[in-house]
């Protein structure tokens, strides 16, 4: 993902956890928060990391982390790949 992904993925959880929101009004946090979950994340494409989060914002009350993000990610890749063995059987 790129760094302008990764802050569009944060306005999402910013948007729907306020805590997390409120870490994040300080310039230095927010662009520390950016740069650690860039660097979490930049193996996977947008498009995952924006299912994973829905997924999560529609699952759990409490502000994810990146493990949870990262573990919903692994689903999702689990998933399609099970998808393209039945599409190639």
């Amino acid at each position: 993902m790129t760094r302008d992904e990764t802050l569009r993925i944060i306005k999402i959880l910013e948007l729907n956890y306020q805590k997390f929101s409120e870490k994040l009004q300080n310039k230095e946090n927010l662009e520390t928060a950016i740069d650690i979950w860039q660097e979490a994340l930049k193996d996977t494409n947008y498009n995952t990391s924006l299912k994973a989060i829905k997924k999560l914002i529609l699952n759990k009350k409490e502000i994810p982390t990146i493990y949870d993000v990262k573990k919903i990610i692994l689903e999702i890749r689990k998933e399609q790949t099970e998808e393209e063995a039945w599409d190639k059987a």
